[in-house]
């Protein structure tokens, strides 16, 4: 790698958190107390990185993707910015970030303003620090080298590395343009590669390969695989901040290392996929906007709402953040007696978040057609956007007069309660019944499934297995505390923001899963399921805190912490050490230079190896399906007899034994790809690792005689 264009494209990651502490300033207004430390870093970073998204999706979007002058534009910014910072606090003695303020006089409306716990606590502020230095190293030290093709993190991997070195989103065709009558009709296209023209879509948000381009061209694959890494820990502090707008120190420390520590999010943090980083995203944005209704200030909801359109411009189904976030505005109105101070707000998170989401539509349908025409839920999500934009019209002041004695009357929050109690036991104890007459078959990549089940009627109970069961009923319970909390003290309004958004987010995931498969499919409930569950479980732990002794609380503090971390220590020794798929870079590199690279090279064999040749090494890698039915042969045939014709030979990559009868192969290089990863099941967690070799050969081929 050329040290100089590294060091340029690294201008980028030093300009994130001075850009960032420039926005966080802006948005705070006057000084205030500083917030802890973990919860600075995080909004900071978020800022920045909100920043440089734009800039980012820009040059991409114009074909000029160039990591180095995107840094140098970066190194720039730092300067500039630096040489503010500095001048801004030789000139202001006081701390510039806001966080929990002294109560303010009570409203008998409401009640106690959320977030007014006192200070902040130094020690649960250590505490949070010092385990995230701790999964740092864990997360770092053992990154997955997802550089294969088949499976979502290897397309965002494989993208990441092509804008990276050419710096446009469509991948070009590997063959000429006058063999595209030859080709185009008998390949079999690279998996997440849409066959558009004039060149191949990638599917998914661009976003998040984008940022993994400009880590690849400051680090190489180390940096390009470790930078989920750094985003899973920005998401905890964020998340570490929503817990102390509702928690004290002590409960929101745990519910943050229960997050950090549980398996789902280790093993996320160290592979190329989406969820990690829209859950940085989202998690900032409900800090940021909780902390603007709290403080009636509108530059933190315009910041709020900002991020929260980044998440739909890494992942689609962010989208939902548009519904949810219209049904928690309307609830608020309704809940919350008419309040001044506050009323600015909401609008100023609609000035960002929805020209935001419409932009984020947009993309997706001009940039990325294909993938847009096949979100099967686009009609769903359209019903209940304008659904939840009714009911927020819907809550005038006189609606919500009305309406409020009702919902917050005795008899409605007991019934709601007892029904919340039965979903509860027939989501986790009855939905998840076996089925009475299994239907067994093998399912790729390599595990058995029931052909007749739903498996997302198993999706709670699975949780359980990576948080624990008691977590999730705590969860559960939380959930209605917070509204109970909500409802019947009148207390803590702004509580039905992440009620209302964990809601939406969990009845959507909760009922319709695309698979099965383990670790993979646990990756839906990263962005929202999981940190809400554990949030609203820390919210349960609180309330059965306050109604029982001092000493009983910290007694049950300690069973609880010590039963959690025995928990997390067993179910993370699989892969607490562990890298998957260790070397798989290096040896497909090595592969890579042996194939001629000026030369189409037909392959046969799994795209788990082909599709990097050609996207990541820039090798023009054909893959074809040779089976003696397969279309591939006529592309064999023609390009067999062009390439004689021109007195040049034909190169084959072939995966175990291949029929080339009728033609004459002579071998050139053979080598055998390893992986070694955790084995797919249904069966939350994984417990056993799997290896897997495939043996794959060179061949020069010319026709017989």
């Amino acid at each position: 790698m050329d040290l100089l264009a590294a060091f340029a494209a690294a201008g980028v990651w030093v300009a994130v958190p001075v850009t960032g502490d420039l926005l966080a300033t802006r948005a705070r207004g006057t000084p205030k107390p500083t917030a802890p430390l973990p919860v600075r870093i995080a909004l900071t970073v978020v800022a920045g990185l909100a920043v440089w998204s734009a800039v980012l999706l820009l040059a991409a979007i114009i074909g000029q993707f160039r990591p180095t002058a995107i840094g140098a534009l970066g190194w720039a910014t730092t300067i500039v910015g630096g040489v503010a910072v500095w001048r801004r606090s030789s000139a202001a003695h006081a701390p510039r970030y806001a966080w929990l303020k002294p109560a303010r006089t009570a409203d008998p409306n409401t009640g106690p303003a959320l977030g007014a716990n006192g200070p902040p606590v130094d020690a649960w502020d250590g505490l949070v620090l010092g385990g995230l230095l701790v999964a740092a190293v864990l997360y770092l030290a053992f990154p997955t080298e997802s550089i294969y093709g088949a499976r979502d993190e290897g397309v965002y991997a494989n993208h990441a590395i092509h804008l990276a070195q050419r710096g446009r989103l469509g991948v070009p065709y590997p063959w000429p343009s006058d063999a595209h009558a030859i080709f185009a009709p008998n390949w079999v296209r690279y998996p997440g590669f849409f066959k558009t023209e004039p060149t191949m879509t990638v599917q998914f948000g661009h976003l998040f390969p984008l940022w993994l381009a400009q880590a690849y061209a400051t680090g190489g694959s180390a940096a390009l695989f470790r930078l989920n890494a750094v985003f899973a820990l920005v998401a905890l502090g964020s998340f570490y901040g929503v817990c102390r707008l509702a928690l004290p120190g002590a409960v929101a420390a745990g519910a943050t290392l229960l997050l950090a520590f549980n398996p789902s999010q280790l093993w996320m943090a160290r592979i190329t996929l989406s969820e990690v980083v829209a859950q940085m995203f989202v998690w900032a944005g409900l800090l940021w906007l909780l902390r603007g209704l709290r403080d009636g200030t509108r530059n933190e909801a315009l910041c709020a709402g900002l991020v929260f359109t980044l998440a739909a411009f890494v992942r689609f189904d962010s989208l939902l953040l548009l519904p949810t976030l219209l049904l928690a505005h309307a609830a608020w109105r309704i809940v919350r007696a008419p309040d001044t101070e506050r009323s600015s707000v909401w609008p100023a998170l609609y000035q960002t978040a929805l020209p935001g989401f419409a932009l984020a539509l947009g993309y997706y349908a001009v940039f990325n057609t294909p993938y847009f025409t096949q979100r099967v839920y686009l009609d769903k999500l359209a019903l209940a956007s304008v659904g939840a934009g009714i009911a927020v019209a819907a809550s005038v002041p006189a609606v919500a007069a009305r309406l409020r004695p009702l919902l917050v009357s005795r008899p409605v929050v007991w019934s709601a309660a007892v029904l919340w109690a039965a979903l509860a036991v027939y989501v986790y104890w009855i939905r998840s019944i076996p089925n009475a007459a299994p239907q067994w078959q093998q399912a790729w990549p390599g595990y058995l499934r029931d052909a007749t089940r739903d498996y997302s009627r198993d999706a709670i109970v699975n949780i359980g297995r990576y948080v624990t069961p008691p977590v999730v009923w705590a969860g559960l319970a939380g959930w209605f505390v917070g509204l109970w909390r909500v409802l019947r003290t009148r207390g803590c309004v702004d509580l039905l923001l992440p009620l209302v958004v964990i809601l939406g987010f969990s009845a959507a995931h909760l009922t319709s899963l695309p698979g099965e498969d383990h670790f993979w499919i646990i990756r839906r409930f990263i962005p929202v399921v999981i940190p809400g569950l554990v949030w609203c479980a820390a919210l349960a732990v609180q309330w059965a805190a306050e109604r029982v002794p001092p000493l009983w609380a910290r007694a049950g503090g300690v069973l609880v912490t010590v039963g959690l971390a025995a928990f997390l220590a067993r179910a993370d020794a699989l892969i607490i050490a562990f890298a998957e798929d260790a070397g798989y870079f290096a040896q497909l590199e090595r592969l890579a230079k042996q194939v001629p690279p000026d030369e189409v090279v037909l392959a046969n064999g799994f795209t788990e190896w082909v599709t990097p040749l050609y996207v990541s090494f820039d090798r023009r890698v054909v893959p074809l399906n040779l089976d003696p039915a397969g279309k591939g042969r006529i592309a064999l045939r023609a390009w067999v007899e062009r390439q004689a014709a021109q007195g040049k030979p034909t190169y084959l990559l072939v995966e175990g034994g291949t029929d080339l009868s009728g033609y004459v192969a002579r071998p050139l290089y053979e080598t055998t790809l390893t992986r070694v990863y955790t084995e797919p099941t249904i069966d939350p967690l994984p417990k056993k690792l799997v290896t897997k070799q495939r043996r794959v050969r060179l061949l020069e081929v010319r026709p017989a005689g």
